[in-house]
């Protein structure tokens, strides 16, 4: 299962058309999966922590460096933790 994670800033309005066309763009593909956007309650490592016990199979970050950044340490602290079973792409 794929799991496609935004980044907070990303919800505003001026990007709409970038992530309208993201969303277009994995549906034609046919790369479908779950949605979730972050906000200022949920975290990136929970998040993940979360989706990864559910059986995630691919997560994909949309947003900029920093974001990225955090997925990579999340994945990582779950692979140190024994949380993470296989490897998972990133």
């Amino acid at each position: 299962m794929h799991i496609y994670i935004y980044d907070s800033y990303v919800s505003q309005k001026k990007h709409d058309k970038e992530l309208t066309k993201i969303e277009i763009r994995i549906t034609d593909l046919d790369l479908s999966g779950k949605i979730i956007r972050l906000g200022t309650i949920n975290t990136l490592y929970a998040t993940i922590e979360n989706e990864v016990m559910k059986g995630a199979k691919t997560i994909i970050v949309i947003g900029d460096n920093n974001i990225l950044n955090q997925a990579i340490n999340a994945i990582a602290k779950l692979k140190i933790q024994d949380k993470n079973p296989d490897n998972i792409p990133l």
